[in-house]
């Protein structure tokens, strides 16, 4: 029968590759070691013990440099288990497929979590105690980032740009008048572009909205349906749901680069990161929310907003934009010499989908939620 209170193993010193057979005890707290030419003690608690693994090899690190290698795996485990040595509560759970399958779960739980109530929680957090200069910045970057990646100068009547952005700021003064009489008007700025992103229009950090000459073209003559898109816009800046996608985008990048690698490129990626997130269900909600708030206030029924999603529908579902040949145009009804007509832009008929904007208005297909929550104003 086997002695447990004592254990033949490999003693290398460290410096030569021979092995010495030492014999392993424990008394007082110590680790005694003899075999030929060797007769020493080490303090259990400045060994270096290894885990126990299903078939990994056991080498104890002892303080100087040297180390003991389990002849036989089975017989040190059962030698360290008698003397209650190197098996923490973590080392238990290891060699449990029920502990580790419990562990899993309740990680994945707690990062399912994290994702969809702790990151926006984060996020206002952080949106809240960061100030609106801020928002200016990123948005101005932004701004120089889209409008070399995605847009061109206007070809609508300086004329008609006029117009709808007076109608635009206008409606916005008497919903401030509404909410806070005497309280500043949030400052936006209103941009008209040609663009390859087909009839859209998006808002960035710093009040810029862009509406697409494609989208003034497609609703010419509803103009209390551009009114609800510049308000849907308008409530994406006030609610600063740009930032916080970009705050929420940052924290999971540094999340994942903490356990992956490296994060040093993700702020140097901020302003093209803006043109490839997308809004959230309740982001959208929100903005729907500010659109009908300014509708009503300008007295315009919040169901003309259905209009809009059935002339995209519409667009969208066009033969041309699915055969490329067929969306060419005559000659004449191209850009002059020496005016941008890249292929792709808007009066080519082109919106390369690849291209789309996450942010951009007609990016979020309306669901039957959408459309039934501007109707259902109507009666609120």
């Amino acid at each position: 029968m086997r002695d447990d209170t004592s254990l033949t193993a490999d003693y290398f010193d460290g410096r030569h590759a021979q092995a010495i057979a030492a014999e392993l005890r424990v008394e007082g707290g110590h680790l005694h070691l003899t075999g030929q030419g060797l007769d020493r003690q080490v303090p259990l608690r400045d060994v270096r013990w290894p885990e126990r693994t299903r078939h990994g090899a056991r080498i104890a690190q002892l303080p100087d440099g040297s180390a003991l290698h389990a002849r036989i795996p089975l017989e040190w485990d059962q030698w360290t288990r008698h003397h209650g040595i190197g098996e923490g509560w973590v080392v238990q759970v290891q060699q449990s497929w029920r502990l580790v399958g419990i562990a899993v779960v309740v990680l994945v739980a707690l990062c399912i979590g994290a994702y969809l109530w702790g990151l926006p929680l984060a996020s206002r957090t952080i949106i809240a105690a960061t100030p609106r200069s801020v928002d200016h910045e990123i948005g101005q970057l932004a701004m120089r980032s889209v409008e070399d990646q995605w847009l061109h100068p206007s070809r609508l009547p300086k004329a008609e740009q006029e117009r709808l952005r007076q109608m635009f700021l206008q409606a916005q003064a008497r919903l401030q008048l509404a909410r806070e009489p005497g309280a500043p008007v949030l400052p936006v700025q209103i941009h008209f572009r040609r663009a390859r992103i087909g009839p859209n229009a998006f808002a960035l950090p710093d009040g810029s909205i862009v509406f697409t000459d494609d989208l003034v073209k497609l609703l010419k003559g509803h103009d209390e349906v551009l009114l609800g898109v510049f308000a849907h816009e308008l409530g994406h800046v006030q609610h600063r749901h740009s930032m916080r996608l970009l705050v929420q985008s940052g924290l999971l990048g540094a999340a994942a680069s903490v356990a992956f690698g490296d994060f040093s490129q993700l702020l140097a990626a901020t302003p093209a990161l803006l043109g490839h997130m997308a809004y959230s269900r309740d982001f959208e909600r929100e903005a729907d929310d500010a659109s009908i708030e300014l509708l009503q206030v300008n007295g315009v029924r919040p169901s003309v907003m259905v209009t809009l999603f059935e002339e995209l529908d519409a667009y969208r579902r066009k033969p041309a934009r699915d055969e490329p040949d067929a969306r060419e145009e005559p000659d004449a009804n191209k850009a002059p010499q020496g005016e941008d007509h890249e292929s792709g832009s808007q009066d080519d008929g082109e919106a390369d989908e690849d291209d789309a904007l996450g942010i951009a208005f007609s990016s979020h297909p309306a669901d039957a939620e959408r459309i039934a929550r501007f109707r259902d104003a109507d009666r609120r």
